[in-house]
């Protein structure tokens, strides 16, 4: 009977770490395991990274986000908007404080102003750099499953043609086996499943390429191009 107690607690636990949540702006871009989002300007809301937390399992999940660390600021610029909005917010902070947001199953928070914006413009040289970390908790606030984190950069120096901006498609979106790849320049490929894990990663030249998914379960990915300058494109497709 014991040993039946263990097996079915493990179950419950196994289950609440494999809980997943995926992040996206408000024009249905991923956001990716470790991915960099520049800016080029502290307007608002030009420089305003407005988001999505999803939830793709099938229980409600506890939502914080962690201030993880500024570079070149303190960070006080930084506007943090989840479920409240903060202001003057500290690196090693994780908001909301003393609360969090709770997300239905095949939901996305219930607020839609949720958002990351930098007012501080720096020395006009160099560039801010700020890292953040989503997560989950449980009831008592421990720290469960997978987490999320990424960048958010304000460089006063990159051209307007430089920030976030890669010339790159990929089609068709929903597939059983191939999709195509079409970029103006070399771009590597890396695919991650929703889960942010890194799946597959492959180099493609420049012009239309023939990328081979028949290898890959059917679910859905997020494929990350990136070129030799280091600017990104994330797209979500579909393997059937």
């Amino acid at each position: 009977m014991k040993r039946n107690i263990l097996v079915v607690l493990l179950l419950i636990v196994t289950t609440l770490a494999q809980a997943q949540f995926t992040v996206e702006t408000h024009e249905g871009d991923p956001i990716v395991q470790g991915q960099t989002v520049f800016f080029n300007v502290v307007t608002y809301p030009e420089a305003s990274l407005d988001f999505y937390v999803f939830n793709q399992g099938t229980e409600p999940i506890n939502m914080k986000v962690e201030f993880v660390s500024a570079v070149n600021t303190d960070g006080s610029g930084m506007e943090i908007c989840f479920g409240e909005c903060y202001t003057g917010t500290i690196p090693g902070t994780s908001y909301p404080i003393d609360d969090v947001v709770v997300i239905q199953p095949g939901s996305s928070q219930t607020s839609n102003g949720d958002h990351f914006y930098n007012s501080d413009p720096g020395n006009g040289t160099d560039a801010l750099e700020y890292a953040f970390r989503f997560y989950m908790v449980d009831a008592g606030g421990n720290e469960v499953g997978d987490d999320l984190t990424f960048n958010y950069v304000y460089d006063p120096l990159l051209g307007v043609n430089d920030v976030n901006i890669l010339e790159a498609s990929i089609f068709p979106t929903v597939t059983y086996s191939d999709v195509n790849v079409e970029s103006k320049d070399a771009v590597a490929v890396s695919i991650y499943d929703v889960q942010g894990r890194l799946i597959k990663q492959t180099k493609l030249e420049a012009g239309t390429n023939t990328l081979n998914l028949s290898d890959l379960r059917s679910m859905i990915y997020l494929v990350q191009l990136t070129d030799e300058a280091g600017r990104k494109k994330t797209i979500k497709i579909v393997k059937r």
